[in-house]
């Protein structure tokens, strides 16, 4: 948290609408702070009793009344048009973070389509794949598996799919079916999480063409018709595989903005096989997209 910054500042939209205007006063206040005249292209003439710019220098520079902004800064009631926010995000010089958590402070949420997802794990992200001693796989935020490390593709065989959608291998693929040892269960929890997603996402084009993509499936067509809608959380996972057999996992998702970290933890009897496998040489090198 920026220093100044209070507690309320960083909980963003879900606040009443009072506490929403105290924290983007705080939030206008601290950067305000920060910000050296110099880099704001002013002049450092004589001596500033306060640190940064003065509110009278940054209404200058958004071009509003100073008026006006010590009461923006108080948190009064008062509704800054999209224009004048994004004055004042230039004149204080926000990131793009910064500049989103404002617009959310002052009820005028930005909902820009968001980039493509990458099409190959960050090397950062690739290297805790390669670290990790249990399966695991880097997906974008459709379900687009792009790093795996070597347990997990002698499980599923990333590396030897053209196609690694999560959901889309779920119906499109026959081994898949008898993969899992309840496939309707991960069918449906699969297509609970996707709609959650969409709805959470409305304007994202990766959302749209995947359900587009799956829409061809009739077993997709009817889970996606009962409207179930659920949050991705930790689950059991039984795997049939075709040499190693019974296989049970807990996975896990951890997110890192829009890529999510997938570990399936073994039980104890799992952890057995999966070193034994590792113990015959039998795990292939790590291969990449």
């Amino acid at each position: 948290m920026h220093p100044g910054t209070s507690p309320s500042a960083i909980l963003g939209p879900k606040l009443p609408a009072r506490r929403r205007r105290a924290a983007l006063g705080d939030l206008l206040r601290s950067r305000r702070e920060a910000l050296a005249p110099e880099a704001a292209g002013i002049a450092a003439v004589g001596r500033r009793r306060t640190p940064g710019l003065r509110r009278e220098e940054v209404a200058q520079l958004a071009g509003v009344s100073a008026a006006w902004y010590t009461w923006l800064e108080q948190g009064r009631d008062i509704q800054p048009s999209g224009e004048t926010l994004a004055a004042l995000a230039r004149a204080l010089q926000f990131s793009d973070e910064e500049r989103a958590h404002a617009f959310a402070l002052a009820g005028r949420p930005l909902h820009g389509v968001p980039p493509p997802p990458p099409i190959a794990a960050p090397p950062l992200l690739q290297a805790v794949l390669d670290a990790l001693t249990v399966p695991a796989h880097v997906s974008d935020r459709a379900w687009n598996v792009i790093g795996w490390n070597a347990l997990i593709d002698r499980l599923l065989g990333f590396s030897r799919r053209a196609e690694r959608n999560s959901i889309v291998n779920v119906f499109a693929e026959p081994a898949f079916r008898t993969l899992f040892a309840s496939w309707s269960d991960e069918a449906a929890r699969l297509v609970a999480s996707l709609r959650r997603a969409a709805d959470e996402a409305p304007e994202d084009p990766a959302f749209e063409a995947l359900v587009e993509r799956l829409a061809v499936y009739p077993e997709f067509r009817r889970l996606w018709a009962r409207h179930e809608v659920k949050r991705r959380t930790a689950t059991r996972k039984e795997l049939r595989h075709p040499t190693l057999g019974t296989l049970v996992f807990t996975t896990q998702a951890l997110a890192a903005d829009d890529l999510r970290l997938v570990i399936f933890l073994p039980d104890a009897a799992t952890a057995r096989v999966l070193r034994r496998l590792a113990g015959r040489g039998g795990d292939p090198t790590r291969r990449r997209p």
